[in-house]
């Protein structure tokens, strides 16, 4: 067997020898002893590498769990938020296109409105929404009659509006005004069709979301 290919205590045991470290018995080969204290050393290294494993062991299963826990603990709350869900919001958020591009902003309560936000004496629907892609929040409003929904914020600005993240949005309602008093700008207050939606920063500025009978615009009532 080439030298190179020993096992790695017979070399080492030889280097001591060479050295002096350790002493050889009469017949030649290391004596006892320093064959006890190599085989111990061993064992620690040994039993070292397996509590490293161990310890990494338990701490990748330890993520997991946490790891799969907070999934469980989402997909639960996702369901609750599901669950109370108006059936045609319901169905129409659970298209596939809009359930993968937007999540519903748990954190606004209440997280989704009703009201005939376009005049026509039916009920439609506004749910706080984030971008997926961006994380930027809005509102996402449905039509249930003519199927079609528009965003305010969300990754898209409307006229007038505050640019297309609401982020700074911490309270919504459906606003009980019939006629608009006139706001902080210029702009002539609109004459409403349907209600409007009043979107505010608390104890900080507000605004409404109204359709004109195309599309929903935005006028700034306070600062």
């Amino acid at each position: 067997m080439p030298r190179d290919s020993l096992p790695i205590t017979h070399k080492l045991l030889t280097s001591l020898l060479n050295v002096g470290i350790i002493r050889a018995s009469k017949s030649g080969t290391p004596c006892s002893s320093a064959l006890v204290a190599i085989a111990r050393g061993q064992s620690r290294l040994q039993m070292k590498t397996r509590t490293t494993i161990l310890i990494l062991t338990i701490a990748t299963i330890t993520c997991w769990g946490q790891t799969n826990e907070q999934k469980e603990k989402e997909d639960r709350l996702q369901f609750v938020f599901d669950s109370n869900l108006p059936d045609d919001l319901y169905d129409f958020y659970n298209q596939e296109k809009i359930r993968t591009s937007y999540k519903v902003d748990q954190d606004l309560n209440p997280f989704y409105l009703r009201g005939d936000f376009d005049g026509d004496k039916k009920i439609d629907y506004a749910l706080a929404v984030i971008e997926s892609t961006t994380d930027k929040k809005g509102i996402l409003i449905y039509h249930p009659v003519t199927k079609k929904y528009f965003l305010a914020g969300a990754g898209k600005a409307i006229p007038n509006g505050h640019g297309d993240d609401y982020s700074w949005m911490d309270g919504w309602e459906v606003s009980d005004e019939r006629t608009v008093e006139q706001g902080v700008t210029n702009l002539k207050p609109p004459k409403l069709i349907g209600e409007a939606i009043l979107i505010q920063k608390l104890e900080s500025s507000s605004g409404l979301i109204y359709w004109d009978g195309k599309e929903y615009r935005w006028y700034q009532q306070g600062d």
